[in-house]
């Protein structure tokens, strides 16, 4: 939990209290579309179901990274559904070929940017570009790298997921490496790599690290952005550390405008400070206090010089104020004349946009961020010293605006971290750091080809304040998502039975799912510390692993002489959410009341 700051507004702590407990809910959701997938006696609807559930979890975040049951499910298909076949022969003295998979790209966003910079920089390397759900045209600038390097580009056929998934296996044969760019809901992944029997080392590239994703079981090495996304994998996920590494963004440093053409053709005062922001309109979503559009308000009504330039909304849009010096751009095509006119770069609030940061980065523009800097905000927030310490994080509004007037008045102070900031960029994200960082993860992939492995336990954890937050987003965005919206997304993946006629039929199959008792889940057992922090967090664990149907309940284990004191911190931790059952023994040790089957939670 944040500490201190914006996060520790009341108002704040109310809404991510909200988030938290919707999360609960959605777990629920998803907790029983992965018990439907896992009674389904046909391994297309296994399958199908699966996919529901994902993309649900997609949708509707249920607070965990990582289903081990569905992995486990999904893992067993694959095995018998696309089976691997004898080890590949050498392919001689040519460049490796590299198969690029991707869920859908698209005209905006990062996810986009670095499938492009990617086959753009690996030139030591033949790539080869496959889009499994494609429905726009492929972006311009990616259709330029691709031509630019000769990379065909591959549309998936047609058929189910079994299917596709025996489709995108014997691709990759005739491939030394797979780099994953998928969605997270993409189970065709998890199906066609989950033997590991003679194909390529396969490679996922974390674009989102902050959502459930499927495919755990059928990745030998995971490429994050930040080291704290590597750390979540390890312990969210469940993949061996040696196997969870760093791959920056990659940042290419643009050619630039001169500044007074680029303030002019904005309209722009030639000696006016400018701040720049640009982003999703989904991550400047007013769910928390203050909103971005009070936020820039503020700004401008402080600093009266002050001019704000956002890329990305559209003024109807309304997160912008409507003032003579803040403009809301809406999507840019071209964002050198914005860094060219700019001063100093405004993070989106409440999501951070890595892309837009490295961008600006590269450009020698320094940071400024509210609310970054806590480690329970890093999936949305920028981490402290990122950048080499160049991002400047202020606690709340009145801070923001004092270190944005202190950082456009001090031009030497601002012009050094520009300078530092570009001097990071090149380092690690321009073409000589990652090359070096991807190099890093070729022979990380080719060492432990074949090592992807399901994970046999993740401990759910109760959600990040980073959690809430995005699921918060999500509901200002995806309101209308619902369980009914997951099903029938991913209806022409079941079999022809499983298909709803109409909508009173998906209406029933939905809700007779969700009503459905959950399958019988093992008892957890545990020996926690009677203390608050202790007995707090168990409960926690104890919530996410029913909701997600690993257990049934809970034997909690404790000290004879510790049973009042113990009785009295559960009810306390109960009432602070969802009931669930829990049995309270007093014994000495664990093992004395432990039944076979008993998943230990704490001992």
């Amino acid at each position: 939990m944040s500490a201190s700051g914006v996060f520790a507004d009341p108002a704040n702590r109310r809404a991510l209290a909200r988030g938290r407990r919707a999360m609960d809910e959605q777990a629920r959701v998803f907790g029983a579309f992965a018990t439907a997938a896992l009674g389904a006696a046909d391994p297309h609807e296994a399958a199908g179901l699966a996919q529901i559930a994902y993309a649900y979890a997609n949708r509707r975040h249920p607070g965990l990274m990582c289903s081990p049951s569905l992995e486990r499910l999904l893992n067993d298909l694959g095995r018998a559904h696309v089976p691997g076949g004898e080890e590949r022969a050498g392919r001689g003295s040519g460049p490796e070929r590299i198969l690029h998979v991707t869920t859908q790209v698209y005209a905006t966003g990062g996810h986009t940017r670095v499938v492009e910079r990617w086959i753009e920089r690996d030139d030591a390397r033949r790539s080869t570009l496959l889009l499994l759900r494609q429905e726009e045209r492929l972006p311009a600038s990616l259709r330029r790298a691709c031509d630019a390097t000769g990379t065909p580009v591959v549309n998936a056929t047609p058929g189910d997921l079994l299917e596709r998934a025996r489709d995108l296996r014997a691709l990759a044969a005739s491939h030394d490496a797979v780099v994953l760019h998928v969605s997270p809901f993409e189970v065709v992944v998890a199906l066609a790599f989950a033997d590991p029997a003679g194909r390529p080392p396969t490679i996922l590239f974390n674009h989102a690290s902050q959502h459930l994703w499927a495919g755990v079981g059928a990745v030998d090495v995971v490429a994050s952005l930040w080291q704290l996304d590597a750390d979540d994998a390890v312990a969210r996920r469940g993949v061996a550390a040696d196997r969870s590494l760093v791959l920056p963004l990659p940042a290419t440093p643009r050619a630039l405008p001169p500044r007074a053409a680029a303030r002019a053709s904005l309209g722009l005062p030639a000696d006016a400070p400018v701040l720049l922001c640009a982003a999703s309109p989904y991550k400047l979503d007013p769910v928390l206090e203050p909103s971005f559009h009070d936020l820039v308000a503020t700004l401008v009504a402080r600093l009266p010089d002050l001019h704000v330039l956002v890329a990305g909304p559209t003024p109807e849009l309304g997160l912008v104020p409507d003032h003579p010096r803040a403009r809301a751009l809406g999507a840019v095509a071209d964002i050198g004349p914005l860094l060219a006119s700019a001063d100093l770069l405004l993070d989106s609030w409440p999501a951070s946009g890595a892309t837009m940061m490295l961008d600006a980065a590269a450009a020698g523009l320094p940071c400024v961020s509210l609310g970054g800097g806590d480690a329970s905000v890093a999936l949305i927030r920028p981490p402290a010293g990122l950048f080499d310490g160049t991002v400047t994080n202020a606690g709340d509004l009145d801070e923001l605006v004092a270190v944005t007037a202190e950082l456009i008045a001090d031009a030497p102070r601002r012009q050094a971290l520009g300078e530092r900031v570009r001097a990071h960029a090149a380092r690690h994200h321009d073409e000589q750091g990652w090359r070096a960082a991807l190099e890093e993860i070729m022979a990380a992939a080719r060492t432990h080809a074949g090592a992807a492995a399901v994970p046999a336990d993740v401990a759910p954890v109760a959600p990040t304040d980073s959690e809430a937050v995005l699921h918060l987003l999500s509901d200002a965005e995806q309101a209308f998502f619902t369980p009914y919206h997951a099903y029938a997304w991913s209806s022409a993946d079941l079999p022809a039975a499983a298909r709803p006629a109409d909508e009173p039929d998906l209406r029933a199959r939905v809700d007779a799912i969700l009503a459905a008792p959950p399958a019988v889940a093992p008892r957890g057992i545990a020996a926690p510390a009677v203390t608050v922090p202790a007995i707090g967090e168990l409960v926690a664990d104890v919530r996410r692993r029913v909701a997600a149907a690993e257990i049934s309940s809970c034997l909690v284990v404790v000290d004879p002489a510790e049973v009042t004191a113990a009785v009295a911190l559960l009810e306390h931790a109960l009432a602070t959410g969802p009931d669930v059952d829990l049995e309270l023994v007093g014994a000495r040790d664990l093992r004395d009341v432990a039944a076979p089957g008993d998943v230990v939670l704490s001992a």
